[in-house]
């Protein structure tokens, strides 16, 4: 039994090689140069650029296997040239800098040549296009565990031979020996267990596991999630409030999951009647979700402008609406134009006017002349010199400063044609806006709280300790009792272990709000001071620095001092 296994994968191997020889070689030929860019230690971008380029080429000359072998095998030298080609051409645009438009590319190509691999074999031609795909996205997990255990294998070998034969080998070769398990080896494999477009199979086939987890678990997840949406659009109605922002990101992970769930029971025959119900009426429920997800994100950038995550989000509610449309009206072809519809909004997303980069420098960008104009710092275009009479509003400046800083961290500052080729902006920005630099604010509105006080109190029979929101110790000394702290919060403690005192950062921030403090930098030390009597002890919470998220108190910086006072 064990014999006519492994004669099976030998076998198996052996016509994954004659199937894809060019993919394997690349394979091959890309664990070397990992080998070689591990041992070379350097950062010459040289390296980096093989690297990557090694990837689009096994991706795109698979692809192009694929092609010649559902058309004509004539054609097979032709697509090996051009998928070799994008490889080599990828390699000489490679920017020095990895911005965020390249990366953006990069990625949507990868993205892409992913889902053609999927697609080639069945695009409107067979039936089971779902079922497919779940085949090879278990024969791919199938791999890596089989790279894993080579690797765990090769690795204990390497080391008892060190061991017992006192025999040193390169510190890097339990590196080397992953790099070839996960890169050669998985790879070979994976691209041998692929089906040929001409095998056959049935439903029967299809995994108890998945069967059990998408039909038991994952729709009823799905409903439930379903009826909160529902009750939150109830809510809106009552209370007349619009949707928060974060709505739009919860759509998307939810609508992810549902999608891809209907996508892989696609022709998978339902027992139960719930299931079958669902499967019929979920396109028509989803609709609410997508408009809910619209109208959040639309509200979201209208108040701060596009960024890449909200462009990203309008991307995902456009590719939900075609999914609807497709499930309705073209259910036959439905998968299809699910995998074809997300292939071609990842390029529109990548390249040319429409893509994510360049609509967010020019809602971010816009932004900026919009706020210089109107102060009088932008006039036909030409930056004015700021007068030392007159600065930006509060919100104007952090507005500015917020979109300055989300330019140069896409790589897209020295696009802005009335700054400097040289504008630096931490250096520049106080002397070319009048306005010192002010900490940048992307999602929530964030409170910025400061206080002038010097960095030390002597407080007589009492304990000091300074604190900071990742500070990670337990049982620090304070007389009588224990200090912890961690991200949560600062937590006392008697020597029998009791608890004395307990309070959260977010409890904190609570305690802040409810004091209507506005944002300013300048506190008076009484102003950020907390204090808690308790039986046994007084706790005195000094704050200097204290950050966070009014919509959610979500907490982002915390910093102060604890004074501890034992009551007699």
């Amino acid at each position: 039994m064990k014999m006519n296994f492994l004669r099976k994968r030998i076998h198996q191997f052996k016509e994954g090689i004659e199937r894809f020889p060019e993919s394997i070689g690349i394979a091959f030929l890309f664990a070397v140069f990992l080998i070689i860019t591990v041992e070379a230690d350097s950062n010459d971008d040289f390296y980096q650029n093989m690297n990557m380029a090694l990837v689009v080429a096994l991706l795109a000359v698979t692809d192009g296997l694929l092609i010649a072998e559902r058309l004509k095998k004539k054609i097979r030298y032709i697509t090996d040239a051009l998928g070799l080609l994008i490889g080599v051409i990828l390699h000489f645009i490679i920017p020095e800098s990895l911005d965020a438009g390249f990366m953006t590319f990069y990625l949507s190509l990868v993205g892409n040549l992913c889902i053609w691999f999927l697609l080639i074999p069945y695009v409107f031609t067979r039936k089971g296009f779902g079922f497919y795909s779940l085949k090879v996205a278990l024969r791919g997990f199938v791999s890596v565990l089989y790279g894993l255990v080579l690797f765990a294998g090769v690795s204990a070998l390497v080391f008892a031979v060190e061991s017992l034969f006192e025999v040193e080998f390169s510190e890097m070769i339990y590196l080397e020996v992953l790099i070839v398990s996960m890169v050669f080896v998985a790879i070979s494999h994976f691209l041998s267990t692929i089906p040929s477009s001409a095998d056959d199979w049935s439903y029967d086939q299809y995994p108890k596991v998945i069967h059990i987890l998408l039909t038991m678990i994952v729709i009823p997840l799905i409903l439930a999630f379903t009826l909160i949406i529902y009750a939150y659009f109830l809510r809106i109605l009552v209370t007349f409030t619009w949707p928060k922002g974060i709505v739009g990101q919860l759509v998307i992970w939810f609508g992810l999951a549902a999608w891809m769930t209907l996508f892989l029971l696609d022709e998978l025959i339902l027992t139960k009647k719930w299931q079958i119900t669902w499967k019929k009426l979920f396109p028509y429920t989803f609709i609410l979700p997508v408009v809910m997800l619209f109208i959040a994100i639309g509200i979201r950038i209208n108040q701060h402008g596009i960024t890449q995550l909200r462009y990203y989000v309008v991307l995902g509610g456009i590719w939900f609406s075609i999914n609807i449309l497709a499930t309705l009206f073209m259910s036959k072809y439905k998968n299809m134009i699910y995998a074809i519809s997300g292939s071609v909004l990842l390029l529109v997303a990548s390249l040319g006017p429409l893509s994510s980069v360049n609509m967010s420098f020019r809602s971010q960008e816009g932004i900026v002349r919009q706020i210089l104009e109107v102060e009088g710092l932008l006039v036909s275009g030409r930056l004015v010199e700021a007068q030392e009479d007159r600065t930006l509003s509060e919100e104007d400046n952090r507005t500015l400063y917020s979109a300055l800083y989300y330019l140069e961290d896409i790589g897209k500052l020295e696009d802005v044609a009335f700054l400097d080729a040289d504008f630096d902006l931490s250096r520049d920005y106080e002397a070319a806006f009048g306005s010192p630099i002010v900490s940048p604010r992307y999602m929530g509105d964030y409170r910025y709280l400061e206080s002038n006080q010097e960095t030390s109190i002597y407080v007589e029979g009492g304990y000091v300790i300074p604190f900071y929101r990742y500070n990670s110790f337990r049982d620090l000394p304070a007389g009588n009792f224990l200090v912890s702290l961690d991200e949560k919060g600062i937590e006392i403690n008697a020597f029998d272990g009791n608890q004395v005192f307990l309070v959260t950062y977010e409890t904190m921030a609570e305690i802040l709000e409810a004091r209507d403090l506005a944002d300013d930098r300048n506190y008076e030390a009484k102003d950020l001071r907390l204090e808690f009597n308790e039986k046994s002890i007084k706790v005195i919470i000094q704050i200097y620095r204290f950050n966070y998220n009014r919509e959610d108190m979500d907490i982002d910086q915390a910093e102060g001092l604890i004074i501890i006072e034992e009551n007699r």
